[in-house]
């Protein structure tokens, strides 16, 4: 790796090819992402590029760029950053050679491996580095080369001077590489403590690899060999909500990109040894654009494992108005090595695996909302709401030849149901309102007591609910329960699909009379007022102790004016009629309908 150029300090602009170096952490590291930027300009020198990461989102490696910034002594503090070409999309397939070369620090440096115990891990043995992307193109990519064995590069040799150490120790040996597509140096790195377990250029020939035993040497070859051809890492996101937990997107503050956290692909958890995702698949050429579903209706769509060798859709994407998209996969055990171990991962094995992608970026989406990635698939009965961009994500169905995934959009769902003490948590369907897409309405009698409440619940079955965190009227995923606090009665509630904004109004139920009375021998023929609690319906729950025979009538406004006993004991009051009667004291329920005059008593 060439230094950068030396330059003198000051505002300047400058333009090249932009290039990356991306690494890998040591096994068991949390430390974090270690990267280097460059621009390469016409006469080949690196100038070394600094300052924040938004500066460079618009650049993707091998792109022609303008960069400008404050030149220090060690680098040019860029500000601005813009793409003078078009990036292009990495394709590798067909026949690609590799040199592994072995390096030793100083005379006495380590050799943890002979050449022909690396010769089977990158090409020979059934779980070697080429058999990995054998298996993983089925068979697109084929990858050949050769072992040097042991050079000597200085024992002082620094952190991301391997390659340039290298490259001086090949030259003296007399060796000509210049025939191979990729070159890895394997080295013991010693005690240097660098942080990282290998590096990569993007797009690049050369990538690094520090020995951390047999089986991370390989992991770390198709990590940075994923680099060479022009990968990016795989993220995932942590999200954290207003309140403080976990989601699934952005709900509150921004999300964090956990730089290596997606679990299934080896551009992630690059030590995990899993295939890649469809996505990167299709990045290299090897799912081509024919197997990928691009959504853009509401409807079910199938998505084939992304380790089968088929023509069926292995990948569905959903395109976003700000240029980024979802991509899901779904995965299935295949082989003896790599992905076999889908079948210890029930997530896997239960669900589809969300992406959130930008370019060459790709951030799983974390559907369990945990902050553990492992458990990230979308499970089966399980919804995934985009609110802001009115996507719906929901598995319906897996099986051991694909998943079944349900997409609507811009939360047309197709119900909402009401969960409450109105209907004892069960599931009513609420209406939409006639002319709009996403407004639902429905009314439901509450009761008097302090505990009253609600929530909203997409497909009756609990999987998207949504409650309420902040009592602020906008609907939470999986939220507080919803307070009713205006006492008994019948309450209109109206829910947006989209915004999640509801509303809770007290609808007074029809009636013939203003008011009602109780009136009988349980308070001295006193008045106990009656609520109304469904059209035309007054209830009352009344104690008769009178010890001897209990009595009653109803009566419109406590005046006797207007009131209502039963002549015939049909259980339709008569106006004026006579005093009705109960068999024995107790605490009753009445009810009297004030249009159809049949009323009811119940022991309660």
């Amino acid at each position: 790796m060439a230094g950068p150029a030396a330059a003198a300090t000051g505002a300047r602009t400058v333009d090249g090819i932009y290039e990356l170096i991306e690494s890998t952490p040591e096994l068991g590291s949390t430390a974090g992402h270690q990267e280097l930027r460059f621009l390469r300009e016409a006469d080949g020198d690196r100038i070394r590029l600094d300052g924040p990461d938004e500066v460079f989102d618009e650049l993707v490696p091998g792109q022609r760029a303008s960069v400008t910034g404050q030149q220090t002594a060690s680098a040019l503090r860029a500000g601005e950053a813009h793409p003078l070409s078009v990036a292009e999309t990495p394709q590798v397939t067909g026949e690609e050679t590799l040199a592994v070369v072995l390096l030793r620090l100083g005379p006495s440096g380590g050799q943890p491996m002979t050449a022909a115990e690396v010769r089977q891990s990158f090409f020979t043995a059934p779980d070697s580095v080429s058999a990995y992307f054998r298996e993983s193109s089925w068979s697109q990519l084929d990858l050949r080369g050769d072992v040097i064995d042991y050079l000597e590069v200085p024992a002082d040799t620094g952190c991301w001077a391997e390659a340039t150490a290298g490259e001086t120790a090949v030259r003296a040996a007399g060796l000509d590489l210049s025939g191979y597509d990729r070159i890895e140096y394997l080295i013991d790195g010693g005690a240097r403590n660098c942080g990282y377990g290998g590096w990569a250029w993007i797009g690049g020939q050369l990538s690094v690899n520090i020995y951390q035993g047999e089986p991370a040497v390989r992991a770390v070859a198709h990590h940075e060999l994923g680099h060479n051809f022009g990968l990016y890492h795989a993220h995932a996101l942590r999200c954290r909500a207003t309140g403080g937990g976990y989601t699934v997107i952005e709900d509150g503050p921004a999300c964090e990109t956990d730089e290596y956290g997606d679990p299934f692909d080896s551009m992630g958890a690059a030590y995990d040894q899993m295939q890649f995702s469809a996505y990167t698949k299709n990045r290299l050429g090897w799912i081509p654009d024919a197997r990928v579903t691009t959504i853009t209706a509401d409807g079910t769509y199938p998505v084939a494992p992304s380790e089968a060798d088929t023509d069926a859709p292995q990948s569905l994407r959903i395109p976003l108005s700000d240029g980024r998209f979802y991509d899901i996969d779904f995965r299935r055990p295949y082989g003896e090595y790599w992905d076999a171990r889908v079948a210890d991962n029930p997530a896997l094995m239960n669900g589809v695996s969300l992406r959130r992608v930008l370019g060459p970026d790709s951030s799983l989406l974390d559907t369990t909302a945990d902050g553990w990635f492992h458990d990230a698939p979308l499970q089966v009965g399980s919804t995934f709401t985009d609110t802001a961009n009115g996507v719906t994500i929901r598995t319906e169905s897996v099986s051991a030849t694909e998943a079944r995934v349900r997409v609507s959009f811009a939360g047309d769902v197709q119900q909402v149901h009401l969960r409450g003490t109105a209907n004892g948590w069960g599931a009513t369907a609420m209406t939409r309102v006639p002319g709009t897409p996403h407004d639902w309405t429905v009314q439901a009698d509450f009761g008097s007591g302090a505990d009253e409440r609600f929530k909203f619940d997409i497909f009756g079955d609990w999987s998207e609910n949504y409650g309420d965190h902040q009592g602020d009227g906008i609907a939470d995923r999986d939220g507080a329960d919803i307070p009713v606090t205006g006492g008994a009665g019948r309450y209109t509630i109206d829910f947006n699909s989209k915004t999640r904004v509801y509303a809770v109004r007290f609808t007074e139920p029809a009636h013939n009379h203003p008011s009602m009375n109780v009136r009988g021998t349980a308070h001295g023929w006193t008045t106990t007022p009656m609520t109304l609690t469904a059209d035309h319906t007054w209830t009352a729950t009344v104690r008769f102790e009178s010890g001897g025979a209990e009595r009653f009538k109803f009566d419109v406004d406590g005046t006797w004016a207007t009131n209502f006993g039963d002549n015939d004991t049909d259980g339709i009051a008569d106006p004026d009629g006579a005093d009705i009667t109960l068999p024995r004291s107790g605490t009753w329920k009445l009810t009297f309908n004030d249009e159809t005059r049949r009323y009811t008593a119940t022991l309660t």
